[in-house]
């Protein structure tokens, strides 16, 4: 099967909802939000005793929530891919490229184009959070001055680096906790749309490509820590969503599987890593149940609304946990059950600070974008 490529091609809102990646999407967001706060500011210090295996749980193990976000990142790519694919086959879409244009000033050119739509798609909100980072910042060292977790003191080529996304390779100081991710996904996707535009777009080279450099990742780039700050790294995670994802979408459950642990196996019998073996869970998971019938309506939006909500809330809830650990600090009573209050009180402030970032500021981005035609609007 071969495919041309096209922003639509690249577009991971296009399509139709996956119930299961929702779910997963949302008790991602919401472990991240809670390993945030158990790990980072003295509410958690001061509530600590009224659960401690719950608070040591969420302080180091919660993060590894980051794995299915890489997971599903992979598996809604590669699905993109393959159902613009199968309508270009169907003649639903035309490709409108020169053939006489030379093939590589072509791929080039699109390579560009989709890389330009991931980075609109990821950078106009961020660049909004940074703004409420400043502000929630500067509000915290007024009212919790030198605790320790502040982030560092930034200048203006921290910012510049956070909005080209490239700070982790250039090792800046991180203005918001999880920031980092935002630029280790815009790298994925590059890697992504690289090895499909050196496959021409056709499936057998694209995702013998994926998985060789899905390999690389599990049992060699991701042994060495000092790789983090790049997306190879986190690539070995993000190609078993890949897989998972074409599997699903061929019909080809079985093959898939095979594919999945065997990279896995072979990735942990090198180097036992817990994160990845979790990784390994989601993506078995995905191929196993991804497109199982989920029945109740009611529920089924409630989660779709939670999911589209979590690139927001995965943004905001550091700055919004900052102020309210500052306020507590300041006005409440260093108890365990005002702090613990005051944990309850940052994750519900996060929910419904996202809830309003997504219908103010996303929403308006998306829509923004979608007129001046940089992105296809969300189905």
């Amino acid at each position: 099967m071969s495919s041309t490529l096209n922003s639509k091609t690249f577009s991971i809102e296009a399509g139709t909802r996956w119930p299961w990646i929702d779910l997963i999407k949302v008790v991602a967001a919401n472990l991240i939000v809670w390993h945030h706060l158990a790990f980072y500011g003295p509410m958690a210090d001061a509530a600590w005793t009224l659960a401690p295996d719950l608070f040591t749980w969420l302080a180091r193990h919660a993060r590894m929530a980051v794995q299915a976000f890489l997971v599903v990142g992979g598996f809604l790519a590669v699905q993109a891919w393959l159902n613009a694919s199968q309508g270009q086959r169907l003649g639903v879409q035309s490709n409108g490229i020169d053939r006489s244009a030379s093939r590589f000033a072509v791929r080039f050119h699109e390579l560009l184009r989709a890389l330009g739509l991931r980075y609109v798609r990821l950078v106009l909100p961020y660049t909004v959070m940074l703004f409420f980072a400043i502000l929630a910042t500067a509000w915290a060292r007024a009212w919790m001055p030198g605790h320790a977790s502040l982030p560092e003191p930034s200048g203006p080529v921290d910012w510049v680096a956070h909005v080209a996304l490239v700070q982790t390779l250039l090792d800046r100081p991180a203005v918001s906790a999880g920031v980092w991710y935002v630029a280790i996904d815009f790298q994925l996707h590059a890697l992504w749309l690289t090895i499909v535009l050196l496959g021409r777009g056709r499936m057998a080279p694209v995702m013998l490509g994926a998985t060789a450099l899905t390999a690389v990742s599990l049992w060699v780039v991701n042994r060495h820590a000092t790789w983090d700050v790049s997306g190879l790294y986190f690539f070995g995670a993000y190609g078993l969503g890949l897989l998972a994802g074409w599997s699903v979408h061929q019909g080809q459950r079985v093959w898939g599987l095979l594919a999945i642990l065997t990279l896995l196996g072979v990735a942990l019998a090198l180097s036992w890593r817990t994160r990845l073996a979790v990784a390994g869970v989601i993506s078995v998971a995905l191929v196993i149940c991804a497109s199982w019938p989920w029945r109740g309506g009611f529920w089924r939006r409630c989660v779709a609304q939670a999911s589209m909500r979590s690139y927001a809330l995965f943004l905001l809830h550091f700055p919004v946990c900052l102020v309210v650990n500052a306020t507590f600090t300041r006005w409440a009573p260093a108890t365990e059950a005002w702090q613990g209050f005051g944990l309850l009180m940052a994750w519900g402030a996060s929910l419904i600070a996202a809830h309003v970032f997504h219908r103010w500021v996303e929403g308006p981005c998306l829509r923004w974008t979608a007129k001046r035609r940089l992105l296809v609007a969300p189905a």
